[in-house]
């Protein structure tokens, strides 16, 4: 995997659970320079209509998020993952989620940017599950959390949370946030944003995974500060103009 390993060399192995775009392989690549061993990329690839994928494409979210891929391409070129094993999921609720963690017996599991994975999925995994969120919780749960912080003027709440995976969305126990320092570009702002959390994420991930991850905190999610936001369209977007 890249490593030259010693006696004195710690390190960690998971699996990651992540759609593997430009800034995944980002994160991925951080994590390797820190001594954590990926010992397979799972990947959510569902079958979608060609009528679903052209609705789901001129959305307001899919076209900002094609916005923000381009410029990362343009600020970060191009990313080699490191080799591993990349398997390919019929969506979340994939049993052989479970297979793979029990053949591989990883430290941990880590998701990024995948979609919910069930209770009986979560049940079923022993080892600890977390989730890389792209905002400072409690805070903005949901989707297009970097976009919504902007429209609803909270940009203070930029940043990310590595928290323990449960059945609801983006309400495991918090265990980390680190809050973003706004970028002097402004034009490239959240693609900025979006790659300065896969970068760090990953360094504060490896650094709790090998400084043991139970002694770290473990804050319960308070729902009562919470705001929760679906993927931005054009319904909500309109709503949450009128009500600023």
């Amino acid at each position: 995997m890249g490593f030259i390993l010693t006696k004195e060399t710690k390190f960690k192995k998971v699996i990651v659970i992540s759609p593997m775009k430009l800034r995944h392989r980002v994160f991925a690549c951080e994590l390797q320079k820190n001594n954590i061993v990926i010992s397979a990329v799972l990947i959510e690839k569902q079958a979608k209509s060609f009528k679903k994928k052209l609705r789901e494409f001129f959305t307001i979210s899919q076209i900002l998020n094609v916005y923000l891929t381009l410029a990362e391409v343009f600020l970060v070129r191009k990313v080699h993952l490191p080799e591993t094993s990349t398997i390919y999921l019929t969506n979340s609720s994939d049993a052989r989620i479970i297979e793979f963690v029990d053949k591989i017996n990883p430290d941990a599991v880590v998701v990024y940017g995948g979609s919910i994975i069930p209770k009986t999925i979560l049940q079923k995994i022993s080892i600890p599950i977390l989730n890389i969120h792209g905002a400072v919780l409690p805070g903005y749960r949901g989707l297009d959390s970097y976009w919504w912080l902007i429209l609803d003027s909270k940009e203070y709440l930029q940043g990310y949370t590595i928290h323990y995976l449960d059945s609801g969305i983006d309400t495991g126990n918090i265990i980390l946030s680190n809050q973003y320092s706004e970028s002097r570009n402004r034009f490239f702002r959240n693609s900025v944003w979006r790659l300065w959390i896969a970068k760090n994420s990953a360094v504060d991930l490896a650094n709790l995974l090998i400084n043991d991850l139970n002694s770290a905190p473990s804050v319960v999610h308070d729902l009562n500060k919470s705001t929760y936001r679906s993927k931005l369209t054009i319904l909500n977007f309109a709503l949450s103009r009128k009500k600023n």
